[in-house]
Order: structure tokens, then C-alpha cells, then sequence
């Protein structure tokens, strides 16, 4: 049994299945991450909308492709998690997960929550796609704002 032209199907079929080392797929996409997060809203927690919304999550896309967020959960600390619905990232384009309630548009949605999803004394957010990949900002006290 001549066994080369079985290895160079094998190869050829593993060379066009496998994708480049170092490039994503849109499932993976990896260059969607946690830009900055703007953990101690203006004035006083007081649990008020303009208060909620003064906290916010930036994500932003650095591919050169457009990503769709549809599915991707943000996860505070206190395990509670916002999902994107159908939103399309342009690339270089960002979008900010306010945690209080307005209306979405395309660079600011909101989580619609009642409470502070961000600890001012420290904590952490994980972005996750629904194809598994992660991305994580941790801070501690002081400060307002955190570039991750």
C-alpha cells in the first residue's frame, strides 16, 4: 500500500481546515476586549439612573473586521452578567455597557440595572464570547477610572 499520496491528502485537507497560526475566526474573535472601565460614577452612589450610568464598561474592537456581539456576556464580580443582544462593533469602533437604563444606541447600551455593578474598592469584569474566548479588567481603590 503506497501510503504518500494518503499523507499528502491528509495534509492538504489539515492545511486548509486549520486556520493560520495567530489568526482569528469570527467566533473567537480575540481582538474584542475590555478598553476601560469606569468604575466610581461622578458624585454619590445614590443608586439614581444618572448615577447607575455614570458607571459604565468600554469594549472595544481592535480586528479589522466588524464583530457582532450578539450572545457575548459582560460578568461582574457578583456573578451577574449582561448579554449583548444584536449589536455590530465596526472595527476600531467601541461601546460602553451603561448599568443603569436608557435607550441603546449604537455606542451606548444599558444593563438596566438597579443597583452598582461596580465595587469601588476593587473588583473585576469578564467579557466572554459565546465561542468561549475571555477577556478580564481587575482594579483596586482609587481612582475613577480604569484603561485595562
Amino acid at each position: 500500500m503506497n501510503t504518500v499520496p494518503f499523507l499528502a491528502t491528509a495534509f492538504l485537507v489539515i492545511g486548509v481546515l486549520a486556520p493560520e497560526k495567530g489568526a482569528s475566526t469570527p467566533d473567537s474573535a480575540p481582538d474584542v476586549r475590555i478598553e476601560r472601565v469606569r468604575f466610581d460614577a461622578p458624585g454619590t452612589d445614590a443608586r439614581t439612573n444618572r448615577s447607575l450610568n455614570g458607571e459604565w464598561v468600554e469594549v472595544r474592537n481592535r480586528s479589522r473586521q466588524a464583530r457582532n456581539l450578539r450572545g457575548w456576556r459582560l460578568q461582574g464580580a457578583d456573578g451577574r452578567t449582561y448579554t449583548f443582544g444584536d449589536l455590530r462593533l465596526p472595527p476600531g469602533r467601541s461601546v460602553r455597557v451603561h448599568t443603569g437604563s436608557g435607550r441603546d444606541t449604537g455606542g451606548h447600551v444599558y444593563w438596566n440595572r438597579g443597583t452598582h455593578a461596580w465595587r469601588n474598592s476593587g473588583s473585576a469584569v469578564r467579557l466572554r464570547s459565546p465561542a468561549g474566548s475571555a477577556d478580564s479588567c481587575r482594579w483596586r481603590s482609587g481612582g475613577t477610572v480604569k484603561r485595562c
